[in-house]
């Protein structure tokens, strides 16, 4: 068991597929920096995907707020922190397989650097619109590839304009789904998703 660093989560096994819907960058940040610290702080290699509006120097910012030896981790190649068009546009398209392909490079490299497992997140908001039937692909995906390898993956997606039904997809396709909801952090599970309005 590993520990999320996620209080309303808990403890959570290898190959644990969580997912986060925000609406602020502020609710975004509440949850990646806690689950990123445990990472780190627990021997884990660690990488960062994040949204194109917060980018590599405002996760870092945020980061460096709550971790004191960030730079240590950075240095280290423990921690790295990645543009999303790295990961999911690296061939200029996006393609599921090479978006699953790019996470395992990395991870590979980290775990041949000696780290007990790999943690990591890619947010998936540029996927909502003209995407978003490739993307719900490459979530199933994830889903698959994820199982008794010593990975956890958090996927974030903004919420904001989202459609319900897209929301209840993509919820669908993970262990359980963190939200702000009556104005504090509440996990989901697929099923409890169809139930609640955001």
């Amino acid at each position: 068991m590993r520990d999320s660093g996620i209080p309303v989560l808990g403890e959570i096994d290898w190959g644990a597929h969580i997912c986060q819907f925000y609406k602020t960058e502020v609710e975004l940040l509440d949850v990646m920096v806690d689950y990123f610290r445990a990472g780190l702080e627990n021997n884990e290699f660690c990488i960062w995907s994040m949204p194109e509006s917060l980018g590599i120097k405002g996760a870092k910012e945020a980061l460096a707020k709550k971790i004191k030896n960030l730079d240590s981790y950075l240095d280290n190649n423990q921690l790295e922190l990645v543009d999303y068009k790295d990961i999911y546009f690296k061939s200029g398209i996006f393609s599921a397989h090479n978006a699953l392909f790019e996470w395992h490079k990395r991870s590979q490299k980290g775990l041949g650097l000696g780290f007990e497992g790999v943690r990591l997140s890619g947010d998936g908001s540029w996927g909502l619109d003209e995407h978003w039937l490739s993307l719900s692909y490459y979530e199933a995906e994830v889903n698959r590839s994820i199982g008794g390898v010593k990975t956890i993956a958090l996927c974030t997606y903004c919420i904001n304009n989202l459609d319900y039904d897209k929301l209840i997809r993509a919820g669908f396709y993970h262990d359980a789904t963190i939200i702000i909801k009556d104005g504090s952090l509440r996990v989901f599970n697929a099923q409890e998703l169809k139930k609640i309005k955001l």
